[in-house]
């Protein structure tokens, strides 16, 4: 069998060949129409950013995919250049070969030759990064709210002393609905109070993602001045879960979610947050799932271990909407 995959990876994608790599990923990834997902890597100009694999009879029989990141690391002026590389799948008949391993290999190859410093992605299995040496330095912290009476309670008793809730005003949308001004207002409040480790989200790349993804967006405002905004996906895989929270006081998030139950007749089945959102770690009860793995290029400069040091310490990429 593994004549059949003795040929070279190639990145010599064309556009032809992205339904067969997109039928590769649904299949992989149990996902329904992968393209409406992820429409920013599948384009004619990322094409570049794509590897397959193809066998003697031209078939893609595994791929990958990176995309180019710059985000603050001594602090937010000195930034460095990384790949996070996505969509690593491989046909049944051929896992088990090292063919994944193989497409990594080359993904480091020519990210060195590019001069990228560090590779990050995000998965739920363990074994082919952890063998490639990745390391694992974060995750993602999950609440059950539908089964777990303990945290509803936590959150529809709360009171907080420190913001007056009868001075908010609380909106819900689709994502689709927003009119541009909005938007402009939301994505700016986004980037002033996201963590200063994050890469910045552009406005463009914040439009694509309301468009593309099934989200409600809730943002409350005082004295016309938004105060907190997150989302919650409505379709897919994380239907009714709230993510991506934006805020100046957290409380401001907890008395929405308040509102949710009580006002909009909403109930979210479960919360993604991060190590930063600390009102709900220490309140909430949750589960904690490692879904990122980095691997240092360059371990003369900075070695994987001081950048998973780093990555504990700022909490990185633990509320981006890139992420979610």
């Amino acid at each position: 069998m593994n004549s059949r995959w003795s040929f070279p990876l190639t990145n010599s994608i064309k556009t032809e060949d992205i339904p067969k790599i997109l039928d590769l990923c649904n299949e992989s990834f149990e996902k329904i129409k992968y393209y409406d997902a992820l429409p920013q890597l599948y384009y004619d100009g990322n094409l570049e950013n794509q590897f397959a694999f193809k066998d003697a009879a031209g078939q893609i029989i595994a791929h990958c995919s990176y995309h180019p990141f710059f985000f603050p690391y001594l602090d937010e002026n000195h930034f460095i250049k990384t790949y996070c590389i996505g969509n690593v799948c491989t046909k049944k008949e051929f896992q088990g070969l090292g063919i994944g391993s193989q497409m990594l290999k080359y993904i480091e190859e020519e990210a060195i030759n590019r001069g990228v410093e560090f590779l990050f992605l995000f998965s739920i299995k363990q074994k082919i990064y952890l063998n490639n040496g990745y390391l694992p330095v974060g995750g993602v912290n999950i609440s059950n709210l539908k089964y777990d009476e303990h945290n509803r309670k936590s959150i529809t008793t709360f009171k907080s002393h420190e913001i007056k809730k009868d001075k908010k005003k609380y909106f819900v949308s689709a994502a689709i609905h927003l009119k541009e001004e909005l938007k402009i207002q939301l994505w700016n409040f986004l980037v002033l109070h996201q963590l200063s480790s994050e890469p910045i989200l552009s406005y463009t790349e914040f439009c694509l993602i309301l468009k593309i993804q099934p989200f409600l967006v809730f943002y409350a405002l005082e004295e016309n001045e938004i105060c907190c905004l997150f989302f919650m996906e409505k379709g897919g895989d994380f239907e009714n879960c709230l993510h991506g929270f934006f805020y100046k006081n957290i409380h401001d998030v907890i008395y929405f979610i308040q509102e949710l139950y009580s006002r909009f007749q909403i109930f979210p089945e479960t919360i993604f947050f991060g190590n930063h959102d600390k009102w709900m770690k220490k309140n909430l009860r949750h589960n904690s799932h490692p879904c990122l793995f980095i691997k240092s290029l360059n371990e003369s400069k900075v070695t994987t271990k001081e950048l998973s040091e780093k990555f504990h310490k700022k909490n990185m990429f633990v509320n981006t909407l890139q992420g979610a």
